[in-house]
């Protein structure tokens, strides 16, 4: 299971990957504490952004560096954390079409078609870690780690 580290980074106890918090099993490990509805959209969202980032570092081409509308991807990766029972107890069909919503507004900081690297992520929660943090949730969505 994870828990943080004295910098708030998730880290291994136990030596097994697991999450529980207080939004529930499989909730994030502590990604969506505290936060509103609109606050877990932004860390959903930009925790796909940076793995669509990270997959362009090692070589996996998809979504907006392919020319691709990024939004059938993004759909499959909340259908993959439904599945797993990665988000929130509270999300739901209304909650999945809110955070649906922010991806494709060009204007706003969530948006699919921009991309994003690790000092946009730092800068924009002004948190050092939260990079690996978001990357550890994709991970986990994904169920293999960045460049695999």
């Amino acid at each position: 299971m994870f828990a943080a580290t004295q910098h708030g980074a998730p880290g291994l106890v136990g030596g097994r990957r697991g999450w529980e918090d207080s939004c529930g099993k499989g909730a994030g490990g502590g990604l969506f504490d505290g936060l509103d509805h609109t606050g877990v959209y932004n860390r959903v969202i930009d925790s796909y952004r940076m793995r669509i980032e990270d997959d362009y570092v090692y070589g996996r081409i998809r979504g907006l560096y392919a020319d691709e509308d990024p939004i059938p991807d993004f759909r499959r990766i909340l259908d993959m954390a439904e599945a797993k029972k990665l988000l929130p107890v509270w999300w739901d069909r209304e909650k999945r079409a809110a955070c649906e919503s922010l991806d494709v507004k060009s204007d706003g900081n969530c948006y699919l078609g921009h991309a994003v690297e690790k000092p946009d992520i730092q800068e924009k929660y002004s948190d050092q870690v939260m990079p690996t943090k978001i990357r550890v949730f994709a991970e986990d969505v994904y169920g293999r780690p960045i460049g695999r």
